[in-house]
């Protein structure tokens, strides 16, 4: 088996972090990377996230730039980092597998990211309820996760008659 290292080269002090952290198998996922503790990132920074197993190892081209989640205005880069952009690769697999971010050929930074079958619904039961009423629902269909455990919200669509997405509703 080969292996392949990557040189590391004083970046300073990064930390990585990296959303959503899960996604399909088929891939497709629109993730970001946030990366805090270096000044040097820009436009024309090379950025490579290297998703891999021991096994396996596929790169995708991030680029810098995107809206993270609870920020209203597109991060660049700012004084103490940056956040890059990019679209998970298809896997195939249930596996949780190391993303790896390569900036100018040196690995700045790894998380991890957990690729499964995408859900598939079979059935609702009841087909149809009031949005004002509590009513329990019962989903059946291949994939489905169990609950995570200690979750305290669910997050109903909501859909009119002709499938539209009309919002949302939190469950506590």
């Amino acid at each position: 088996m080969t292996s392949l290292s990557l040189p590391t080269a004083p970046l300073g002090t990064l930390k990585m972090s990296s959303h959503p952290r899960a996604g399909p198998a088929d891939g497709g996922t629109s993730m970001l990377i946030r990366m805090e503790g270096d000044q040097s990132w820009n436009d024309d920074t090379n950025l490579v996230v290297v998703f891999s197993t021991r096994l396996r190892r596929v790169p995708v081209r991030a680029t810098v730039g995107g809206i993270w989640p609870g920020e209203e205005k597109l991060r660049k880069r700012e004084r103490s980092g940056c956040v890059c952009s990019f679209v998970s690769p298809q896997w195939g697999s249930n596996e949780i597998v190391a993303v790896q971010l390569v900036v100018n050929k040196v690995e700045a930074g790894a998380s991890t990211f957990t690729f499964y079958k995408a859900v598939a619904i079979t059935s609702v039961s009841p087909p149809t309820c009031r949005a004002s009423l509590t009513t329990e629902i019962i989903l059946r269909g291949d994939n489905i996760p169990p609950p995570t455990p200690g979750a305290t919200k669910c997050v109903v669509r909501v859909l009119d008659e002709g499938g539209r997405d009309v919002g949302e509703k939190l469950e506590g």
